[in-house]
């Protein structure tokens, strides 16, 4: 990836091994027409997309991976069953069906809650589906490296913290978060690193192309 970023675009879209540092020049704002801050504020939305979503990922994975591990051996396969199947369908109708649920098949009492968007074809903001997809798309991949290390957890390291008068906190510090810590770092990863890349579910969720939910309903208006 660091040789391609100084290579050169040919005319037929091939890589040409022309070294250029002209990439990183674009991406630090400068132009044929100059300097604009446009390239640098969707880099910074995509860090901060990123972020937020790693963050809810595995505030959810974290919680359901000991859920699913302290399951009966029969109840754990039922559950990373349910956690798998979203593999089994592609991305983009994994998108298009939360554009059906997170439009105007919204439940009414949802709609009129007033959290909802005011669009009649767009129930929720783009921002917020963008999460929701991000998120729910993420959720596997944060699951089960965390399930892993869950499930071979001493907990005889849990018990003898808490003999040792350690409160929930101190515990979860010091006994839980060191023998899960290989398959948390595993999850941040896996789901920080391909949210950068993620065009799909911005593109279908967020609104922003010609043709969209929200620019269709408001060149109706006009």
């Amino acid at each position: 990836m660091i040789a391609w970023s100084v290579a050169t675009r040919g005319a037929a879209g091939d890589i040409e091994w022309r070294l250029t540092a002209g990439n990183f020049v674009r991406l630090a704002g400068f132009d044929a027409f100059g300097w604009t801050r446009s390239y640098l504020a969707i880099l910074g939305s995509t860090l901060v997309v990123s972020g937020v979503t790693t963050i809810i990922t595995i505030g959810l994975a974290y919680p359901l991976a000991f859920f699913i591990a302290l399951r009966r051996p029969r109840q754990r396969y039922f559950w990373l069953t349910l956690i798998i199947i979203p593999f089994c369908t592609n991305l983009v109708i994994r998108t298009y069906a939360w554009m059906l649920l997170l439009g105007n098949q919204m439940p009414p009492a949802l709609a009129a809650s007033g959290f909802t968007s005011s669009s009649p074809r767009s129930a929720l903001p783009s921002t917020l589906r963008v999460y929701i997809g991000m998120v729910t798309n993420s959720l596997p991949f944060a699951v089960l490296p965390i399930y892993t290390n869950a499930e071979k957890m001493d907990w005889a390291l849990v018990e003898a913290s808490r003999d040792l008068y350690s409160g929930p906190l101190a515990g979860l510090l010091h006994a839980i978060l060191p023998q899960t810590l290989p398959g948390l770092v595993t999850a941040v990863i896996l789901t920080f690193i391909p949210r950068h890349g993620a065009f799909v579910i911005p593109d279908l969720l967020g609104g922003g192309r010609p043709g969209s939910w929200e620019t269709s309903s408001s060149t109706s208006s006009r």
